[in-house]
Order: C-alpha cells, then sequence, then structure tokens
C-alpha cells in the first residue's frame, strides 16, 4: 500500500488502493513497515470482511471504467454479492449503478465492509457519495 517512510495524505487514498487490491482476487500487496502502523493502517489490514473479499471473492469483473469512476463487483460463495465504487476524481462524487446491472432485484441487504457494519437496504439502485481518490465496499445480501 505504501512505501516505508511514506504515508498516503488520506486514509481514503488508503482505502482505495486497499479496495482495488482486495477486489482482483489477487495477492493482496502492500508495502507497509509493519514494525511501525498507526492504527487506522493496522485496522484496514487485518479488517476481516474485507479480506473475505479478497479470499472468498470469484466473478470479479468491472461494469463502469469512466469519467474517474470505476465500478466492480464479485459473487460471495453464498451469493452475495460484493460491490467497489471507486471515485479517482479530485473531488467527492455520487456514484450509483443499478441492482439489476449486478443480477439483483427486489430489496438488498446492504453491509458497509470497510465500517463492518450494516447500512440499511437498497431498492432498484445504490448510490453512494465516494470521497476523492476514496472507495467505497459493500456487501449485497438479496435476490439475484
Amino acid at each position: 500500500m505504501q512505501q516505508p517512510g511514506c504515508r498516503f495524505a488520506l486514509l481514503d487514498e488508503s482505502l482505495g488502493r486497499a479496495a482495488a487490491e482486495v477486489n482482483h482476487s489477487c495477492r493482496a500487496r502492500f508495502g507497509n513497515d509493519l514494525r511501525h502502523l498507526d492504527q487506522a493502517t493496522l485496522d484496514l489490514l487485518t479488517n476481516p470482511e474485507v479480506i473475505a473479499v479478497n479470499q472468498q471473492s470469484s466473478d470479479n469483473r468491472p461494469h463502469f471504467l469512466a469519467d474517474d469512476t470505476r465500478i466492480w463487483s464479485a459473487r460471495h460463495p453464498d451469493g452475495d454479492t460484493y460491490l467497489a465504487l471507486f471515485n479517482t476524481a479530485a473531488k467527492p462524487r455520487e456514484i450509483s449503478i443499478a441492482l439489476s446491472q449486478l443480477g439483483l432485484r427486489g430489496t438488498v441487504r446492504v453491509r458497509d465492509c470497510w465500517a463492518r457494519a450494516d447500512a440499511g437496504t437498497a431498492t432498484g439502485r445504490i448510490t453512494r457519495t465516494v470521497p476523492s481518490h476514496g472507495a467505497v465496499l459493500l456487501r449485497l445480501s438479496g435476490r439475484n
């Protein structure tokens, strides 16, 4: 994630980089000096819900790659859908995708993987405001 002696300017940038690494189902590579991690970085690297995206997901694929927006999804073994929303722009932006594009219908339960917290439900579309150079990583449970 970062080179020894360097630090991302914002936690959002760290989350964005980590989301990109874990969503590709490959070995995540981070260049942190493990002896000197701050709590935010330690929490990021040891978050079991985020690690599960990397270790257990399949069918990882992009849905939209343009205009400073990246949207990726993947499947959990139990049929849930992981959704990663990336904002590469210099300002926060609203990012949205129709649930039908993810193979989902009806109302889905939403869980924020970074926060390890339930985040309500969504019907029809899922929309989140994503910080500049940041990412949102969600787990969607519902009918597909």
